[in-house]
């Protein structure tokens, strides 16, 4: 009798165990699958969403050099639009420049095949940049220093040379500081017919000859439209000092006695080459 007890007492015991264990794992398992129906639901309403997120699109674009280079197109709206105004020259017209040129002095001789210049070029920071760092482009496309840029002024500068604005320095300097840059370059002269000339391209400022020397007694001045005094310079040379507007200067002279002569027809022109080789 006492056997059978025991034995109904075990079968109870197991069997209460054995129902607790299953209604366990019914409740634990439930909240897994509540949260993986959510997903499912969240990803089907998010794929009938009218708006999405775009994808970051990679392209292969040719550098300067050819070769293949992965680009991103994942920018912001401002940086589209700052990188598209830079493009076209769409800068904002009533934004003043972040740098003023006051005045700009040349002096200078020519010597052989080149004219040797002293620039002095003066201005002012009047605006600030996000970095710090302003872009003051120089110009002087067509000249090579011969020397070091010296600066006086407050801050830290550099200078760098690009294809389409020439020499360009970099200032980090506060706003309404002044500077001065001093240049010493070498140009080209070219001889058409009689006459001598040579060409520059600084910065578009008051600007001043203070002296040009020339190796031709009583030379005198080629077409130039500008207000130009002459003066001896000793026995073989003459001395010319003139203003100008600043920007592109084309200027020439020409033994006096030669302004009759038929002015010389130029045609200048600017080619590209490209070669493609195809096969071995």
């Amino acid at each position: 009798m006492l056997c059978r007890v025991i034995c109904f007492g075990l079968l109870v015991i197991t069997l209460v165990l054995t129902s607790w264990q299953t209604s366990w794992s019914q409740n634990a398992a439930q909240p897994a699958a509540q949260t993986e129906d959510a997903t499912e639901s969240d990803d089907s309403n998010s794929a009938d969403s009218p708006i999405r997120k775009a994808q970051t699109e990679i392209y292969l674009l040719r550098d300067k050099d050819g070769n293949l280079v992965k680009v991103a197109t994942n920018l912001t709206l401002e940086e589209y639009l700052r990188l598209y105004g830079e493009r076209n020259n769409l800068a904002q017209p009533d934004a003043p420049p972040a740098f003023a040129f006051d005045q700009v002095n040349y002096q200078g001789q020519i010597k052989g095949r080149h004219a040797e210049l002293d620039i002095t070029i003066r201005g002012r920071v009047v605006g600030a940049s996000a970095d710090g760092w302003i872009r003051v482009p120089i110009g002087l496309k067509r000249c090579v220093l011969s020397d070091i840029v010296k600066h006086q002024g407050e801050g830290d500068f550099f200078l760098t040379w690009e294809e389409n604005d020439g020499h360009v320095c970099w200032i980090n300097a506060k706003e309404q500081s002044q500077h001065q840059f001093e240049m010493k370059v070498l140009t080209p002269i070219q001889t058409l017919s009689r006459a001598t000339q040579f060409t520059i391209d600084g910065p578009r400022a008051r600007s001043r000859f203070d002296q040009l020397t020339v190796s031709m007694p009583n030379a005198v001045v080629v077409n130039s439209g500008l207000r130009v005094a002459a003066q001896p310079a000793g026995e073989n040379a003459t001395r010319f000092s003139f203003d100008f507007a600043g920007g592109e200067l084309q200027f020439g002279w020409q033994p006096k006695g030669s302004e009759s002569a038929e002015p010389v027809t130029r045609f200048e022109t600017k080619t590209q080459t490209r070669i493609e080789i195809h096969g071995p």
